[in-house]
């Protein structure tokens, strides 16, 4: 539940509607609402293009670190 938590508050701050989001990751609104209240889980896929699109780590969106920025790869 923390996953879903955390990308409806970054999905809030960058101004998205659930249908938009629902868009980006391939899912309908209904759909779309139904994982960002926790009642479905998030799909590995579905975190790594919400990480990449909000510019923020899948490690913060998971709940693993409190630092959104995503990880820097020399």
């Amino acid at each position: 539940m923390f996953t879903s938590t955390r990308i409806d508050e970054v999905r809030k701050q960058k101004k998205m509607s659930q249908s938009s989001y629902g868009h980006l990751i391939g899912v309908s609104q209904s759909t779309a609402s139904r994982k960002l209240s926790g009642e479905i889980p998030f799909a590995s896929d579905e975190v790594r293009v919400s990480a990449s699109h909000f510019g923020v780590s899948a490690d913060y969106l998971c709940g693993l670190t409190d630092d959104p920025s995503p990880v820097k790869v020399a």
